[in-house]
């Protein structure tokens, strides 16, 4: 037994999960018509992978979900798996499991899931497990009704399908197709591979030529590098010496002005020092004058006093005056030197702009000396070229003299080659002419070609992402939908148990139940009960146990209306004997209720009042739920009810919430609550509603996402079409853009070619018209150029003299601007002394002028003093009006020598000032002298650094070297006066590169790397394809030879099994001519027994069908399935037939497990297993078992009894 059980659960009519097991041998299932027999191979061939609905009676592939009855509601998936014995490993060898479970889920929503034991899988490991396992949908495992006349009335290229499952080279065939596919994958990428191939050889060759560009110009960077580095290293090395050489020069002159600066100080420190004395001396004779007076105020008389008093005065008074008039000059002498340091700052501003007019003209100036130079230069190059030009005249009119035969001649030849190059020429134009619109054509139809496949590919790559994202967004809805599915299927069940346990009553005793199962068939009998107690009244599950203790039994009581009611259904119960029940008539029931006195107890701490109050119901069954419960108090805890049964003299029945009870009489029940069959009614129908509830909001949102998930996979689907029509818009594209460039390359191809033949051809003939009209003017020049040359040695003769004059002339320019240029250096240089003279100069006389104006301030005070002292003497002259006195002559005559004395002295300072003056003069001469030499000096010190630093500076901007990197390129024996020119030939090398593209050296060596690995893909698609190619010829022979061999075994049984079936007859199987031997179709030939041979097409139903049954008895002969389906196949056949064809199916049961559908006698009776399908439940199928070898069996023992 290889096919253990089949179990559907909601697939087409089976809406109950339902398990077929199936034995050995043959089993049959019958059933009337339209009971849901085929929906069993339906349901084998959907789980075996069928994609058809039309084959599975279907419009869609939803149509196989249980779509609900009048009293059920449709599923919203469908679930069939199969169970394969895999004990022996035969069936499937390559699976360690000793059982395999193969299944297929259906959602409504679409989606589909297959599994192999459990594990989710694809649809191709499937076909592939069955096919491994000699089974397969498309083959006979599964032969289904209509599927008999299709195979005898299809077409012969159709019918070969069978066969060559039969035959076991479907998986040869599906490896054949595979490789096909295979194939064309790999010539397309072969394709791809040529174009990109095409486009990259296309870069590769300009970059070549960049990259050749760009070693040479490295080659002569690296030589300027070189070169440079080490001049650099020169200039700096050899700098120190120069620098050093003229540091001394300077060291010579900073001392000599330092030096003449010093005795300038001193000479200042002189004058000063003199003009020092020259103030004491003024002091001195001063004082000495006052002396004077007072002397000869002593020793004159009255009168005398009064007249020396007069002098005095009058001494004050030219003193005075003196002060006044020194004033006088100290302040000409203060505006004379405020007028020269005017002048001397106007000179120096007129300096500063000589200065800078200097500096311009020595610029201008420099610039006539190089414009000379040049000249110079191009005079001389002048003279010399007239001089080559005379003697190429000469050698060429020797030349013609000697080759005047062989240049007519080769004229000759040259004017028949011209001839023939020009019409070779036009017709290179012509083409080229052509050639070139259809290439500007083309290579507008690639741009465009190109530019509508990228905004197809970014279109598409939007779609793309698009896409993605909406999957990403349908998968987490997928598994919201399958979240709330399963919850929605675990409270489905819950609700279908409590609904069973609902609507059987099985939480009743059997008296209970057995009357509420008899109303619900007697409409009678219904309308003479109300409701059990438990059905009649709502309780919050927070009291649900201590109202169900408080009821006790009574809580499956019935309550009816009247006396008479609860008498009828009394009679009822006797009368069919189905046990006793209590009935709570509404008319006869008292109601109880506590004893008003007890409300204060009853409603304390701990208490929640009567049973009937914390309950609900309708009104009208209020004297039986009060008659039941009005006499009972709910209250929290033993503790409470203990407490309050005291309190009130046990005078009612009191109920904890966990179910104890104090009973009136005084007696307690309590513990643990045992598991009766009427226990959790309450909780039932509180489930039961809360689940509906529940039910009903899962099923709104599986409505939401199931609308949701529509719109999304109809966004999908949309979203899906449009990125197939981007792909293959996108494809269209790149091909055309494919097809375009490899035109547009061909085209350009002969395009270049043509122009390549055109330049070179048109090089040959304008070098040969060239020729001919050189010759032709050599031949016709040679008294032109007999004359010329002595015209030109005239000429020459005479110009000789009067170039060389004026290159004399312009040597002599070039000397003097030469001189000029240095004379204005020096010029620049002695302005910018003078300058700095005059500066020194003007800040010489601010000071003097300082110090004037401090003179004149002290003279002023001393007349002011003077002023005063003529006032005091006044007063004397007043006072001494009538005094006498005597004078010292001597003291007198003494103090005027002394007088005489300082007259000298100070006449002598005065003429030591004047001499000071004069050597102050030279020396500011002098010293303005050595800074012009100083600044020389250091403007050629400073040179030597600026020229270091330049080329410092252009080492570092352009190699990113200091000079200690620059030393490891030091060259040893390095030439200076070979560099400069080698590097300026250099940087003219460089500039003649252009622009250079220094990336191209590696770009060219990555598109070089990419040609290479495209090329080594090439190559190896090329191998792959012939690989492919050999495979497929390989199979195919294989294929071939391998249908050949079981082709003619399966005739040779269809031949033999024909004649046993038809009792006779003759049949055939014939393999059609086709020019490929895989698709040759199968003809079948049929002759029943007493007639002609004829088409199969004009056989009866029954011998069609017949034929049809031959042939898979001879495919089941070759090759046993490991299981058959067969569904109602010889429904065609009259008894007798079908007796034949159950005798030939119970022949082949030994090896091959069959599965008939059938509602034929003689099949059933051979059948080792019958299961009955049948509609208790009009729309839902079940199936019925019956072992019939164990119901014969039986039989006998009991006959033998």
């Amino acid at each position: 037994m290889k096919f253990k059980k089949l179990e559907v659960y909601g697939f087409k009519s089976f809406a109950d999960k339902l398990p077929v097991e199936f034995g050995e041998g043959i089993t049959a299932i019958v059933g009337p018509n339209g009971c849901g027999k085929s929906n069993v191979a339906d349901s084998i061939r959907w789980v075996l992978g069928e994609q058809s609905a039309k084959l599975l009676r279907g419009n869609n592939m939803q149509d196989v979900i249980f779509n609900g009855t009048e009293k059920r509601k449709s599923m919203s998936f469908s679930e069939v798996n199969l169970y394969f014995d895999n004990t022996d490993h035969q069936l499937f060898a390559n699976m360690d499991y000793t059982e395999v479970v193969i299944s297929r889920r259906l959602y409504r929503s679409g989606e589909s899931q297959y599994l192999i034991n459990g594990t989710p899988c694809r649809l191709k490991d499937i076909t592939d497990l069955l096919r491994d396992g000699g089974m397969g949908r498309e083959g006979y495992s599964i032969i289904g009704q209509g599927r008999i006349d299709e195979l005898l009335s299809s077409k012969p290229e159709d019918r070969r399908t069978i066969f060559e499952e039969a035959a076991g080279i479907s998986k040869f065939k599906s490896r054949k197709l595979e490789s096909e596919r295979k194939l064309v994958r790999t010539r397309d990428n072969m394709s791809r591979v040529n174009d990109i191939l095409r486009e990259k050889e296309r870069q590769l060759e300009p970059l070549m030529k960049q990259a050749e560009t760009a070693k040479k110009y490295l080659e002569f960077h690296e030589q300027l590098r070189f070169n440079e580095i080490n001049a650099y290293i020169y200039q700096r090395e050899t700098a120190n010496h120069s620098k050093f050489v003229i540091g001394e020069r300077l060291k010579g002159v900073i001392d000599e002005i330092a030096l003449r600066q010093q005795e300038n100080d001193q000479l200042i420190k002189d004058y000063r020092s003199i003009m020092e004395s020259r103030e004491t001396v003024d002091k001195d004779i001063e004082s000495l004058r006052d002396k004077l007076v007072v002397l000869t105020v002593g020793i004159a008389d009255k009168a005398g006093e009064i007249k020396l008093l007069n002098q005095q005065l009058s001494h004050l008074k030219e003193n005075n005056q003196t002060l006044s008039d020194e004033n006088t000059g100290l302040i000409a002498l203060k505006k004379e030197n405020e007028n020269v340091l005017v002048n001397k700052k106007v000179e120096l501003a007129d300096l500063q702009v000589q200065l800078r007019q200097a500096e311009i003209d020595r610029a201008n100036k420099n610039d006539e000396f190089l414009a000379a130079a040049d000249e110079l230069t191009a005079n001389a190059d002048e003279v010399a070229n007239a001089r080559r030009e005379e003697l190429e005249a000469i050698e060429k009119l020797t030349d013609i003299k000697s080759n005047m035969s062989r240049l007519l001649a080769e004229r000759d030849g040259l004017n028949e080659r011209v001839a023939d190059f020009e019409s070779r020429l036009k017709e290179f134009v012509a083409k080229i002419d052509e050639l070139e619109p259809r290439a500007k054509e083309l290579s507008n139809a690639v741009i465009k070609a190109e530019t509508d496949k990228n905004v197809a590919v970014d279109e598409l790559n939007k779609a793309y992402a698009k896409s993605n994202a909406l999957a990403a967004e349908i998968n987490e809805l997928n598994a919201d939908f399958d979240d709330v599915s399963n919850t929605y299927h675990t409270k489905k069940g819950q609700y279908r148990i409590l609904y069973d346990i609902k609507t059987s009553y099985d939480s009743y005793n059997n008296s209970v139940k057995n009357l509420l199962i008899d109303a619900k068939n007697n409409k009678e009998l219904s309308s003479k009960i109300e409701g059990v107690v438990a059905e009649l009244i709502n309780v919050k599950p927070k009291f649900e146990t201590a109202i169900e203790m408080a009821l006790g039994a009574a809580i499956q009581n019935i309550v009816v209306r009247t006396e008479d009611d609860a008498k009828y259904l009394v009679d009822h119960l006797k009368r069919n004997r189905r046990g006793r029940v209590t009935f709570l008539p509404i008319s006869s029931v008292k109601p109880r209720d506590i004893d008003f006195r007890y409300s204060s107890f009853i409603n304390g701490k701990g208490c929640y009042g009567k049973a009937s109050d914390v309950i609900t119901f309708d009104p009208k069954y209020s004297r039986v739920i009060e008659g039941l419960l009005g006499g009972t108090v709910i209250v929290e805890d033993m503790d409470t009810a203990v407490s309050l049964a005291r309190a009130t003299g046990y005078s009612f029945k009191i109920v904890t919430l966990d179910g104890d009870i104090i009973n009136p009489q005084g007696s307690i029940t309590g513990g643990s609550k045992n598991d009766r069959n009427f226990s959790n009614i309450f909780t039932h129908e509180r489930e039961l509603k809360e689940l509906t509830t529940t039910l009903a909001e899962i099923e709104r949102k599986l409505s939401v996402l199931s609308a949701k998930k529509a719109e999304l996979n109809s966004q999908k689907a949309i979203l899906d079409n449009t990125v197939k029509e981007l792909r293959e818009k996108a494809h269209a594209y790149e091909v055309e853009q494919a097809t375009k460039s490899e035109t547009l390359s061909s085209v350009n191809v002969d395009l270049q070619q043509a122009q390549k033949d055109y330049i070179a051809l048109k090089y040959v003939f304008d070098r040969d018209t060239a020729r001919i009209a050189e010759i032709t003017e050599s031949i016709d020049s040679v008294g032109e150029l007999e004359e010329l040359i002595k015209t030109k040695r005239a000429v020459a003769s005479e110009q000789n003299e009067s170039k060389q004059k004026q290159i004399e002339e312009l040597r002599s320019k070039h000397d003097k601007l030469r001189d000029e240029v240095t004379a204005l250096v020096i010029k620049v240089n002695g302005l910018s002394t003078a300058a700095d003279s005059l500066s020194a100069d003007i800040e010489r006389l601010e000071s003097d002028i300082e110090s004037s104006s401090q003179k004149i301030s002290a003279n002023n005070e001393q007349i002011e003093a003077n002023k005063i002292s003529a006032k005091e003497v006044d007063n004397k002259l007043n006072i001494l009006a009538e005094s006498e006195g005597e004078s010292d002559s001597d003291k007198v005559k003494a103090v005027k020598e002394q007088l005489a004395t300082l007259d000298e002295y100070k006449k002598n300072v005065i003429n030591e000032i004047s001499v000071i003056d004069e050597k102050r003069t030279k020396y500011a001469e002098l010293l303005q002298q050595l800074n012009e030499r100083k600044l020389n000096e250091e403007y050629q010190l400073s040179k030597v650094d600026t020229d270091i630093e330049n080329m410092e500076q252009r080492i570092a901007e352009e190699y990113m070297l200091d000079y200690e990197g620059c030393l490891q390129f030091k060259a040893a024996e390095f030439d200076i006066t070979q560099a400069s020119p080698m590097i300026n030939k250099l940087k003219r090398q460089i500039a003649a590169l252009g622009n250079v593209n220094i990336d191209a050296i590696e770009q060219s060596k990555v598109v070089a790397e990419e040609f290479n690995n495209l090329d080594s893909q090439r190559i190896d698609l090329e191998r792959a394809e012939e690989d492919l190619v050999k495979i497929i010829k390989e199979l195919s022979a294989e294929m071939l030879s391998i249908f050949n061999d079981q082709f003619e075994k399966i005739r040779t049984n269809f031949v033999k099994i024909f004649k046993e079936l038809f009792d006779g007859g003759n049949a055939d199987l014939l393999l059609l001519e086709s020019d490929d031997p895989l698709a040759a179709g199968v003809e079948i030939v049929a002759q029943p027994p007493q007639k002609k041979l004829q088409s199969i097409s004009l056989l009866s139903g029954g011998e069609k069908a017949l034929t049809a049954i031959a042939i898979l008895f001879a495919i089941l002969k070759l090759k046993p399935m490991p299981f058959c389906v067969l569904d109602e196949i010889e429904a065609a056949l009259d008894d007798a037939n079908a007796s034949r064809f159950a005798k030939y199916l119970r022949r082949f049961s030994e090896e091959t497990q069959f599965i008939v559908i059938t509602h034929r006698k003689p099949t059933m009776e051979l059948a080792d297993n019958l299961y009955g399908v049948t509609m208790e439940e009009k729309g839902v199928s079940k199936i019925v078992s019956v072992k019939l070898s164990e119901a014969v069996q039986h039989a006998a023992e009991k006959i033998g009894a």
